[in-house]
C-alpha cells in the first residue's frame, strides 16, 4: 500500500491532508497518531477508497477491511450470521458457521441480533465478520476500535487480532492497547505531510 503526495478533504477547497506520503510493507503493524481533527479517519477513509485524491496517488493492491469505534460494519438488527453472510458473499452457509465458530459464536450464539450482545460480543462479532473469512484482508484498518468499550471488550479486540498476520493501520490513543498489538512503527500525522515545498 503506497500514498504518495495525496491532497484530500471532504469539502472542495478545504483539504484534510496535503502532500501526505506513506508506504506499507509486509506485515506491518502501524500506530498513527495526530490530534483530533488532524485527519487521521480521513487518512483512513483514503486508503479504504472512500475519499479519491485531490491531487497525489494511492495505491492499495490487497484486499482491506475496517473496524471503527461505531462498528459500522455491522446491522445491529441482523443476527451475528446474517452479518457475515452479508459481509463475506463468497462463503457458504457451513463456511459462515464454522468461521464464526473460530470466534466463539457458536449455534445458539450465532443466531442473536448484534444489538441483543453485550459490547465485547459486538466488537467479537465485527471481528470475526471481518477477519473470519478463509481469506482474511490483508490489510485491517483500526479507527479508534477500543474508545467507549469496557475491559472485556478491549481484552477482545486484543484476542481477536493476535493471531492476525496482516498488516495494521490503528488510529488509537490507548497505549496499552497499542502496545498489546504489538506496533512495529509510530507514526505522527503532521510526519507524513511532504514538507519540501
Amino acid at each position: 500500500m503506497s500514498i504518495e503526495r495525496a491532497t484530500v478533504g471532504h469539502r472542495p477547497g478545504q483539504p484534510i491532508l496535503e502532500d501526505v506520503s506513506l508506504s506499507v510493507t509486509g506485515p506491518e503493524r502501524i500506530a498513527i497518531s495526530g490530534r483530533n481533527g488532524a485527519g487521521k479517519s480521513t487518512l483512513l477513509d483514503l486508503i479504504e477508497g472512500r475519499l479519491s485524491p485531490w491531487s497525489g496517488r494511492v495505491s492499495v493492491g490487497v484486499r482491506t477491511a475496517r473496524l471503527d469505534q461505531g462498528l459500522t460494519a455491522l446491522d445491529h438488527n441482523q443476527t451475528v450470521v446474517e452479518n457475515f453472510a452479508r459481509l463475506n458473499p463468497e462463503e457458504g452457509a457451513n463456511g459462515c458457521r464454522a468461521a464464526l465458530a473460530r470466534f466463539q459464536f457458536r449455534s445458539a450464539a450465532a443466531d442473536r441480533p448484534v444489538s441483543a450482545l453485550s459490547g465485547g460480543q459486538q466488537v467479537r462479532a465485527a471481528l470475526a465478520c471481518v477477519l473470519g473469512n478463509a481469506v482474511p484482508p490483508q490489510l485491517l484498518l483500526l479507527d479508534e476500535p477500543t474508545n467507549h468499550l469496557d475491559l472485556e471488550a478491549v481484552e477482545a479486540v486484543e484476542a481477536g487480532l493476535a493471531s492476525y498476520d496482516g498488516a495494521l493501520l490503528v488510529v488509537s490513543h490507548d497505549e496499552a492497547f497499542l502496545r498489546a498489538l504489538g506496533i512495529t512503527r509510530w507514526l505522527a500525522l503532521d510526519d507524513l505531510a511532504d514538507k519540501s515545498g
